[in-house]
């Protein structure tokens, strides 16, 4: 029901982080997508990198945080203004969630929207989260920046921003996904970016829970539901210890949701992570 982080080797000049969240009704927690799970273990993938921390131009979730919105636009999808409005309230409620629960860690936390407006696309937009990010980058060049590195310099000294996430929206039914910079991956992926979908793939509206869960990947967030384990011993005990992280499932009612420890650890909330916890990183 979720998919997660994903790198092919560096000289492949590849990176591919799919972090895609899928709505579960309420309670019930994610068991991971079949198919994209069943391909990520056979490539040996790993979903909680412990290097995706404090690194990139999401490395830290607070202080002035800038989102900065790109409406992907093809030949197959365009952005009626009132589904864009929609998204748009979604995204705020999935940021708003992000506030609380820095509040509740005492953390200040600032998040500050721009947008490049509708952009259109100079090649199709894929629905495939395996396939190659280059088209990310040609998306971003399509507003004028040389590349996505050039681009966040100029927001952060535009808007005094200390990260930037890239948040580029697609009017298509997909698994929303994340494009996140860890060990391995090379300098020109620097640029965090999640790429987030209008609809699951069953059609369904992205909630925004799935919203904030991406935001939280983009700022070194792993998956509590570990798609890619053989085993469900990761899978079993991040229930009896998270059963309610937004990290771990999404609800339509983000009040049922919380971010624990562990994810606090990841965005940069806290400092230490408890030896207990240690195993949930790859």
């Amino acid at each position: 029901m979720a998919r997660s982080v994903r790198h092919p080797p560096k000289s492949a000049c590849v990176l591919v982080a799919l972090a895609a969240v899928c709505a579960a009704a309420a309670p019930p927690p994610p068991v991971g997508m079949p198919k994209a799970a069943k391909i990520g273990r056979e490539r040996g993938l790993k979903s909680n990198h412990a290097s995706r921390r404090g690194r990139g131009s999401a490395a830290i979730l607070r202080g002035r945080v800038l989102l900065y919105h790109l409406w992907a636009e093809d030949d197959e999808a365009a952005w009626p203004d009132a589904l864009q409005a929609d998204v748009q309230k979604r995204v705020r409620d999935a940021v708003g969630f992000l506030a609380h629960w820095a509040g509740r860690y005492e953390i200040p936390l600032t998040v500050t929207e721009a947008s490049a407006g509708r952009v259109r696309s100079p090649v199709p937009i894929p629905t495939d989260s395996f396939a190659h990010p280059a088209w990310t980058e040609r998306l971003v060049q399509a507003t004028g920046a040389e590349d996505g590195n050039r681009l966040v310099a100029d927001l952060k000294q535009k808007h005094q921003a200390d990260a930037v996430v890239l948040v580029i929206h697609v009017n298509k039914a997909c698994d929303s996904y994340n494009l996140t910079f860890y060990k391995g991956v090379g300098p020109e992926w620097a640029a965090e970016r999640i790429v987030c979908f209008a609809r699951y793939g069953d059609g369904r509206p992205t909630l925004a829970a799935s919203y904030a869960h991406e935001i939280l990947h983009a700022f070194g967030a792993g998956e509590l539901y570990f798609p890619y384990d053989r085993t469900d011993e990761r899978r079993q005990r991040a229930a009896h210890l998270f059963p309610n992280d937004i990290m771990r499932r999404v609800d339509p009612d983000l009040e049922r949701l919380r971010i624990g420890a562990f994810t606090a650890y990841r965005v940069g909330w806290t400092e230490d992570l408890a030896p207990d916890l240690r195993s949930f990183e790859d």
